[in-house]
């Protein structure tokens, strides 16, 4: 069964990670939304906090995280201007963070790292 598709808009986070010889990266993610956001058109609530978690996909030429998230610029959201947090755990490098903005209309947002 296809995921059903979200009342609000959303944006296009992914990303790849690899190493030095090209191989994908294992590890988790987990994206975090900062505030409690309500979206008025739809009388839906996007609960703060943990947003998508999971393994990083570890096939080559398949993104390592591929998830649509909530646009923060979406006029029918309220609060609107917070940024989404993508944190990495990787099980053999230091972990990463990310703090990343998510406007409505972006084409993709996406963050590479070796």
């Amino acid at each position: 069964m296809a995921k059903p598709t979200p009342s609000w808009s959303t944006t296009r986070v992914y990303a790849s990670w690899r190493k030095l010889d090209g191989t994908p990266r294992a590890g988790t993610y987990k994206i975090t939304i900062p505030a409690r956001v309500v979206n008025v058109a739809d009388d839906v609530i996007i609960p703060a906090g943990v947003f998508a978690q999971g393994p990083l996909i570890t096939v080559d030429g398949v993104p390592s995280l591929d998830v649509d998230v909530p646009s923060n610029n979406d006029p029918d959201n309220s609060p609107a201007g917070w940024k989404v947090t993508v944190e990495v755990a990787f099980t053999d490098a230091k972990a990463e963070t990310y703090v990343i903005d998510t406007p409505e209309g972006a084409r993709s947002t996406s963050a590479r790292s070796s």
